[in-house]
């Protein structure tokens, strides 16, 4: 959204409920003194709507490449409930809830996209971003091939405020933008630097953060119809919190959806302690699951249906293989769902050296499901 502050132009990101989020800068709110008037329009609109800043962070006493810089503005119009289907069609990504990303790889160009008003009009710019960038201001540094026609650096008005995406998730909210010759750069706050404040996660009601690296490989797998057994879900808790770096486990039963329910659950919640944490996708490009590798954050990968995916299964082990040896020592765990573990699970443990040497409470067998076979036994032990 173009965004029209005290002090000049810029441009939002609409979030839900009515909030829009921006750079305090654009939104006047740079010092504990009440900001101006704050208006914001759709693209091809000429209505203006009337917003005020009631979150924003900026401290004038820290170097400007590194001081806070971000705001939330409310929408004051009465009718603002009254064009919701069409705000939120406007909005990019249209998702509903909004989703939250962070860099969670040490991949160096990790593609990300905003839309910024350097005009009156819209403009997508495509740009790359790495997460080393933030190591010391604490913000993501994105170049953009956006070149200045001038000899030296120059500000890019209108861009700051914009929100940083990166495979559908808000991965930051720009709070400066230079144009230099050959190339643009943005100085980017990251969503997990927002979110750390719990003034702006109350506010937003913002779920957790998200791998957005691990987007094209992972989700959340389906929404159970009711929540798993706590007892299930706090054992595998556990066994996600262990010491040890790398470690499998297996998930049987007959019932499909009990299974997904509790490996659901435990995403969602090791998620929330700051987890990489998904299911591999129905249609995951199995070539593309060498991104796990280069995480350096903890992380869970559930795969379902392994039995039946054994070419997948072999990439996940050897890219986790690859992660456990060369990656820092942050802890990666493989939770497996099969009906059985029967000859698939003795192929599996032959191929790959991760499921050799398994201790024995490896398969976890859920209550209800059909007495061991002889196979099944062989394959536990």
């Amino acid at each position: 959204m173009r965004v029209i502050g005290p002090t000049g132009q810029g441009t939002g990101y609409l979030l839900d409920s009515g909030l829009l989020l921006t750079s305090a800068e654009t939104a006047g709110a740079t010092s504990d003194t009440a900001p101006g008037s704050v208006t914001f329009r759709f693209p091809g609109s000429d209505r203006p709507w009337q917003c005020a800043p009631i979150w924003h962070r900026y401290d004038p006493t820290l170097p400007r490449a590194t001081r806070l810089d971000a705001a939330l503005l409310r929408v004051l119009d009465a009718d603002w409930d009254e064009h919701q289907d069409k705000i939120r069609a406007l909005r990019q990504p249209p998702s509903s809830p909004l989703r939250w990303g962070r860099l969670t790889t040490r991949r160096a160009s990790v593609p990300v996209s905003l839309t910024a008003f350097p005009g009156e009009d819209a403009l997508v710019v495509h740009g790359t971003v790495s997460a080393e960038s933030a190591v010391k201001s604490g913000r993501y540094r994105v170049v953009l091939p956006n070149p200045s026609s001038r000899e030296g650096p120059e500000t890019w008005p209108g861009v700051p405020g914009a929100a940083v995406l990166c495979h559908g998730l808000v991965l930051g909210v720009v709070a400066d933008a230079v144009r230099e010759p050959g190339t643009a750069w943005l100085s980017v706050m990251p969503a997990e630097t927002l979110l750390r404040d719990s003034a702006f996660r109350a506010t937003t009601t913002a779920g957790p953060l998200e791998s957005a690296e691990l987007q094209p490989v992972l989700d959340e797998g389906p929404t159970p119809a009711q929540e798993p057994e706590p007892s299930e879900t706090d054992a595998l808790t556990r066994w996600c919190e262990a010491p040890n770096v790398l470690s499998a486990r297996l998930v049987v039963g007959a019932d499909d959806d009990r299974r997904r329910r509790l490996a659901r659950s435990l995403v969602l919640r090791m998620s929330d302690r700051e987890w990489a944490a998904g299911c591999v996708a129905a249609d995951a490009d199995r070539h593309a699951l060498g991104v796990v590798t280069d995480t350096f954050v903890p992380m869970l990968v559930v795969l379902d249906r392994a039995d039946t995916r054994r070419a997948l299964l072999l990439d996940l082990l050897d890219a986790l293989a690859r992660r456990a040896l060369t990656g820092p020592p942050a802890p990666v765990r493989l939770l497996l769902l099969a009906p059985d573990a029967g000859q698939w699970w003795r192929w599996a443990r032959a191929e790959s050296p991760i499921l050799r040497d398994l201790p024995t409470d490896t398969v976890l067998s859920l209550p209800g499901n059909e007495p061991d076979t002889p196979d099944d036994r062989q394959a536990e032990r």
